[in-house]
């Protein structure tokens, strides 16, 4: 009889426990996760508990973000890097991720769902610890955007424009109540290289419909200001010019000021100061000059993983930098209209 499969310690090594062990242990971690995600609650206020529905989120959310944990982890065994410190849970700042994890279930943000949120490591070493960015991707944004919207879009429309295209735009006039366009796709399997993109928000009211459109140079500054000068768009660059319209988009989506909790502004301040950071760096990517930034933008700077000389002082080092780039495909068309909760 073969025998039970052993667990493998932080440094890859076995331990002698068998697989039931390991499940045992992920139940202790998982109530753990719990635990501080429900600390943090009541240190807001002792009259909050967490809903079933938010309990379900936590779960799902802990299950996300110990699947990354264990493939970044598998990865560093894998690629012999002995000096970093093991990716897992014993090496996790849990407070943060606690509070961050707080805002992410407070938006009603489904972990499980694909490209809700993204789990990425940094480095802190000031407290030896891994701190996890609970990053929203570009369908949990969409999903908090229409939740908290003043009127949310009835459906919004994404598309590339190709050079071989026709691409027409019908602004809102004096001889025209709706803002509109006209595209046809007159060569399907030859349409040539991306021109650009747009993104149209559709109302009950069509008189409130928005047309967005990006240029193929909003989409170069953008690629500069990513991951590496853009590593991930060379290999995923439809992918990449695909998720910049659904951003660009969703920022002309109007808040319901009546619906707005901290945990939207915790997002939406998140993504400001990424934007500025990205900003900055572009500016100054060229120049050699060493860019003046606050601690907290070093930090935000590294989101972006730039490498520029301000992201290569700064103390929190990133791991893994392939995961946090990672480009997210878009749905079949037949799915797009499908978003998790409406």
């Amino acid at each position: 009889m073969a025998e039970a499969a052993k667990a493998t310690n932080g440094n890859g090594k076995a331990t002698g426990s068998s697989v039931p062990a390991e499940r045992k242990e992920m139940a202790v971690q998982s109530q753990a996760f719990m635990n501080s995600v429900i600390r943090e609650m009541s240190s807001v206020s002792e009259s909050v508990q967490m809903t079933p529905y938010q309990k379900k989120l936590a779960e799902h959310l802990f299950i996300h973000v110990d699947t990354v944990l264990k493939e970044l982890e598998a990865k560093r065994i894998k690629n012999g890097e002995t000096k970093k410190m093991p990716i897992i849970w014993a090496n996790v700042n849990m407070s943060k991720l606690a509070l961050s994890a707080m805002y992410r279930i407070e938006l009603e943000l489904d972990a499980l769902v694909p490209n809700t949120i993204d789990p990425i490591p940094y480095w802190n070493g000031k407290l030896e610890k891994y701190d996890l960015d609970l990053r929203i991707g570009y369908d949990g944004l969409e999903y908090y955007k229409r939740r908290f919207a003043l009127e949310p879009p009835k459906d919004v429309i994404y598309e590339l424009v190709y050079a071989t295209d026709e691409f027409v735009v019908y602004k809102k006039g004096l001889d025209r109540d709706v803002e509109t366009y006209e595209f046809k796709i007159k060569d399907p399997f030859n349409r040539g290289e991306v021109v650009g993109g747009f993104g149209y928000l559709i109302y009950e009211d069509a008189t409130k419909n928005r047309l967005i459109t990006v240029d193929k140079k909003e989409f170069e500054r953008t690629k500069k200001a990513g991951n590496s000068g853009g590593a991930f768009w060379k290999d995923w660059e439809d992918r990449m010019q695909w998720k910049t319209i659904k951003r660009r988009t969703l920022k002309h989506v109007k808040v319901d000021p009546a619906k707005v909790n901290q945990a939207y502004l915790v997002a939406e301040a998140d993504m400001i100061d990424r934007q500025e950071a990205e900003e900055e760096i572009r500016k100054e990517a060229n120049t050699g000059k060493v860019i003046d930034i606050t601690e907290e933008k070093k930090e935000l700077a590294e989101s972006t993983q730039t490498q520029t000389a301000a992201a290569e002082q700064s103390q929190a080092e990133p791991e893994a930098s392939q995961e946090q780039e990672q480009p997210e495909p878009p749905a079949p068309a037949e799915e797009q209209k499908r978003k998790p909760g409406f």
